[in-house]
């Protein structure tokens, strides 16, 4: 018998689980953690068992879908399913000792599930996992990602003279299933970037992979770096080829390896104990040393003859498990909610918190995104709220920990949505484009200003390292610097006079002064803080125009066609120069307009010391620029890598070196240079 109680509980967990759905799947905005999500979809498992009152849209009768109308659907007749999580080793060492045979354990990947078609060796289609039979067509964005061949072939790998692959060939038909991730790197580049064009942040890695994939123009989503990893390879049609080459799973994983995917990474178990060793150690052997988020390890058994006898539950295969790891989430109390502005005029919302060690950091500040946000959350001032680090990379609130708010018996303050700007007072109001943020109407608000001063010299853009938020204040303060083009009438006596210290006063003029001897044309267009024209548009608008000058002869059209612009960026650049003739004046007349590529070449007659060397630099440097070691390692035959690995040689560390750094180049064995000891070798 279902009581009242019962059934009001699970129509209210229904519709609170189908809502945090529709956020996570289809808006890419979730709004609790998955291991919350879990809890609640397990409470509700159990309680439709326990009465048998299932509504016929409850989420446990469904995949979630990531369904979107803007892309064609593909209908499929093998179903993309889900694997039953577990987070208790208990869970799943009784999971894994049923099985008296070898199972194998692979990664989790954190991403967003992908199945790829090749007909005759050749990519013809990808799509999403939607609702596991219909998914979203999204080839043309796949074919943009790397790591993905758009042409099957037998390669050489360590697995291709296995004999088991002995004859192996590409049939006619094959369905390449995997994740589509964005590396961690990718990830805080492209948050950096949207930050800087006044765009909201992706909350994690998963997301912004999300996110690229569905993108309309395939060009957006070739610029995200995504990467794939396959996890299931299926040629039902061909039935020799499937019985010869496809017995086992860790058969799966080799062929994708063989046909051109990257290096397959598994472990095999010959038990339950095996399985519980792996992934026990998964986080200290393997998890941590990726550039891709994992959030767990998928178990399986080996053999697809046993999976098939075992088979399925009405939604997910019994012979499959997924133990995901818990982030580490802490509560701490919310002691204020603090509003920032940037020089867009859009308010932002940080939350004040209690100091609290997380995954081995202190987190004090996190971002709120916006009054939604807020209100959705139901966050007070002087709550108690669970914190968690998003992805492995950004500190997160991710609810309110009401059971502690009871026992400290928190006094709940409401935070008061604001109608007029903190800074200026003038009126807040929402833009039609997004209807979420808060923004200043007043285009001489004082932050506003002082933002776009601090954006102008940063470095990227003009590089005046001098010139503090703290020293911009002071002087904006004083009257002698409200704009960027005061700095270039500035002198020593005006400095000093307003409370400046001579010794950074004389380090400011000169570091003006280097902003032009130094700069470049696409520095000076990215320093001028124009929506949607970061340092990454900017420099691609200059590679094509050359110079400002020859782009302001440009109209919206041919902007727009530049690669990797768009019609946006270029309505908004555009938009910008009509309203603000005078500044663009200026810049004609004060800054560097012209684009110079830097090309570092070796140096005929130089030390050649480095010759094949594999080299990077971290750090400040007392006798070189970035630029400058650059120019230096190349100029005596060293190679500059991009990044730290196996195949780096040296890495010149000068001063604030980043420790995360210089432990990955000990772990992968890199030597470390000084700058000394750099100069030393050159002569």
């Amino acid at each position: 018998m279902t009581s009242k109680a019962n059934k009001k509980k699970i129509e209210d967990l229904v519709e609170y689980l189908n809502d945090c759905n529709h956020s996570y799947y289809v808006l890419n905005d979730p709004k609790i953690s998955d291991y919350e999500f879990d809890m609640k979809m397990k409470e509700l498992e159990a309680l439709e068992a326990e009465t048998g009152y299932v509504l016929p849209y409850s989420p446990t009768q469904r995949i979630g879908s990531d369904l979107q109308t803007e892309f064609k659907d593909v209908t499929r007749t093998k179903v993309m399913g889900s694997i039953a999580n577990c987070y208790v080793m208990d869970e799943l060492s009784e999971w894994a000792s049923a099985f008296n045979e070898s199972l194998i354990v692979e990664p989790k990947y954190d991403g967003t599930s992908c199945s790829i078609i090749y007909r005759d060796g050749v990519f013809v289609e990808a799509s999403t996992r939607g609702d596991g039979y219909k998914g979203s067509d999204v080839t043309e964005n796949v074919k943009t990602i790397k790591n993905v061949p758009l042409r099957l072939k037998v390669n050489e790998t360590g697995v291709t003279h296995d004999f088991h692959y002995d004859g192996i060939y590409v049939p006619h038909e094959i369905e390449i299933r995997g994740e589509v991730m964005m590396p961690k790197s990718s990830f805080k580049k492209l948050n950096e970037k949207r930050s800087e064009e006044g765009l909201k942040l992706f909350a994690n890695a998963r997301n912004a992979a999300a996110g690229s994939l569905k993108q309309l123009d395939s060009r957006v989503t070739a610029e995200r770096d995504l990467i794939f990893k396959p996890y299931g390879v299926y040629a039902d049609k061909d039935e020799e080829f499937t019985s010869k080459y496809l017995q086992y799973q860790h058969n799966m994983l080799d062929v994708a390896e063989i046909f051109g995917f990257d290096e397959a990474t598994y472990w095999r178990c010959a038990d339950a104990n095996t399985v519980l060793m792996i992934v026990s150690e998964f986080e200290d052997r393997f998890l941590n040393e990726q550039d891709y988020c994992m959030d767990g390890c998928v178990i399986k058994l080996d053999s697809f003859k046993s999976q098939r006898e075992i088979g399925y539950t009405q939604k997910v295969p019994k012979w499959a498990k997924a133990f995901k790891f818990e982030q580490e989430r802490v509560s701490t109390q919310l002691l204020d909610i603090e509003m920032q502005i940037g020089m867009s005029g859009q308010i932002s919302f940080v939350a004040i918190l209690d100091p609290v060690e997380i995954d081995g950091s202190v987190v004090s500040k996190s971002t709120l995104n916006n009054v939604d946000y807020i209100r959705k959350m139901d966050l007070h001032i002087g709550d108690y709220v669970f914190v968690q680090k998003n992805g492995a990379v950004i500190p997160g609130v991710c609810g309110v920990d009401y059971e502690r708010n009871e026992i400290e018996g928190v006094v709940r303050k409401e935070f008061e949505i604001p109608t007029v700007c903190p800074f200026c007072g003038s009126e807040l109001v929402k833009k039609d484009e997004d209807g979420v943020h808060l923004y200043c109407t007043n285009n001489g608000c004082s932050e506003r200003l002082i933002q776009k001063l601090n954006h102008f010299v940063k470095k990227g853009c003009m590089n005046i390292d001098g010139l503090s938020i703290k020293t911009i204040r002071k002087m904006f303060d004083a009257g002698i610097v409200t704009r960027w083009q005061d700095l270039y009438v500035l002198d020593y006596d005006t400095l000093v006079g307003a409370g400046i210290g001579k010794s950074v006063s004389k380090k400011i003029l000169v570091q003006i002064e280097e902003s032009v001897m130094n700069g470049n044309g696409y520095k000076t267009l990215a320093s001028l803080g124009i929506p949607m024209i970061g340092d990454v548009t900017s420099k691609k608008l200059m590679e094509h125009f050359g110079d400002i000058e020859e782009l302001l002869k440009a109209d919206v059209s041919e902007i727009a066609g530049v690669d990797g612009v768009g019609d946006v960026a270029a309505s908004e650049f555009v938009k910008y120069v009509s309203e603000n003739r005078d500044e663009i004046s200026d810049v004609i007349r004060l800054l560097p307009t012209k684009y110079e590529k830097k090309v570092f070449v070796p140096v005929e007659g130089a030390n050649m010391v480095f010759a094949g060397k594999k080299m990077l630099a971290t750090g400040k440097f007392d006798n070189f620029s970035r630029d400058e070691i650059k120019e230096s390692i190349v100029a005596h035959g060293g190679i500059y890598a991009a990044t730290i690995g196996f195949s780096l040689n040296y890495l010149v560390v000068g001063k604030d070196a980043g420790a995360a750094k210089l432990k990955k180049a000990k772990e992968y064995g890199v030597v470390l240079m000084t700058e000394a000891e750099y100069l030393e070798k050159i002569g």
